[in-house]
């Protein structure tokens, strides 16, 4: 997350929270160092971010991702506002 304190106190008890920005590759790198699965659900410049996420884990030898997109991505022909999402899933396959 960027902001660890905008979470709930009952929302981040069991699990590691790790602050930091997908758009800087040594927070991405450090976040993904020492996992076996990254979880992405991202907003904004998604080509910049999982470009960082995927060259983090070939870095790190992670293997597994889970990365949300959109429904319609492979649609032809692809509506404008799925451009991003269509790119995300691109760049991790």
């Amino acid at each position: 997350v960027r902001n660890k304190n905008r979470l709930s106190k009952d929302l981040s008890d069991d699990c590691e929270i790790i602050e930091g920005d997908a758009l800087n590759f040594i927070d991405i790198k450090n976040a993904v160092k020492g996992k076996d699965i990254v979880y992405i659900n991202l907003d904004g410049d998604l080509e910049t971010m999982t470009n960082n996420i995927v060259l983090a884990m070939q870095e790190e030898k992670v293997k597994r991702i889970i990365g949300i997109s959109s429904i319609g991505i492979y649609n032809v022909p692809l509506r404008p506002v799925l451009v991003p999402y269509r790119k995300l899933a691109d760049i991790i396959e």
